[in-house]
């Protein structure tokens, strides 16, 4: 009699944790609360200056922060009245939802390393968790053809979106970019959790003959679901990566 009366006691506890488990779920995709993250690190190239780009050298962090019934109402109504916290580290005061930490505040990327987010909105408390990882590696590009494009391997990498831009290294001007602007292209960036395996770079990026160009890739990985709690889990999403910088030339090879 024991034994049974363990055993219903152990079914009743399962079945309470099941419950606990789904009701957590549909809070999570019910929960009106959107958070949209990004963390990118930036290592200063040597061949081209960031001051076309909304890149600068550090890590830096942006979060919206918007309550929203649906993606499509995400920049309806931002959230201005939230602390965030990145490691400890607060966001400036927020504009129009957004919450920033520029790199001057001196946040050190770390590759492989589990950084916590802490948002304290009107509605509760809430967090999200991400691990950053490496930089890409990715083969050299020795020659380019100006107007062509070019693709990019990053096979068992492991990333779930890119962020790219190319500078032209003479004037600084940008030529390419898939940087998020806005919210919404955020939340673009940042669904589904599949593996990149590759890019293409298209040829608009190197518009010029004889010229030098600096293409920039960041490999993302995304801290979603599971990850996020507080805030809606199925729209919300905060994802980091690093950017590493390398030479393209389309400048006739030397002869042999």
């Amino acid at each position: 009699m024991t034994r049974l009366i363990v055993l219903a006691a152990t079914v009743g506890l399962a079945g309470c944790d099941a419950f606990d488990s789904t009701r957590d779920a549909i809070d999570g995709l019910t929960n009106p609360s959107i958070a949209l993250g990004l963390v990118i690190a930036v290592d200063e190239p040597e061949e081209a200056d960031l001051s076309s780009t909304d890149l600068e050298v550090g890590t830096a962090f942006s979060l919206f922060l918007g309550d929203a019934s649906s993606a499509a109402d995400i920049e309806n109504a931002p959230i201005n009245n939230a602390t965030v916290t990145l490691e400890g580290v607060q966001t400036d005061d927020p504009t129009e939802g957004v919450y920033l930490i520029t790199p001057d505040r001196g946040l050190v990327y770390e590759d492989g390393a589990t950084w916590q987010v802490a948002m304290s909105l009107p509605s509760g408390e809430a967090s999200a968790t991400l691990e950053l990882p490496i930089a890409p590696d990715f083969d050299p590009i020795t020659e380019q053809t100006a107007g062509t494009g070019v693709s990019i391997d990053l096979t068992g990498q492991g990333y779930n979106a890119v962020v790219v831009v190319v500078i032209e290294a003479s004037s600084g001007d940008l030529t390419y970019s898939t940087e998020p602007q806005t919210a919404r292209e955020v939340y673009d960036l940042t669904r589904g959790n599949d593996e990149v395996t590759g890019i293409e770079v298209p040829g608009e990026a190197f518009p010029s003959e004889n010229e030098v160009y600096v293409l920039g890739i960041a490999g993302l990985n995304h801290a979603n679901g599971a990850d996020v709690d507080g805030v809606n889990s199925l729209l919300s999403s905060v994802s980091a990566g690093k950017m590493v910088f390398q030479p393209v030339s389309t400048f006739p090879p030397l002869p042999e």
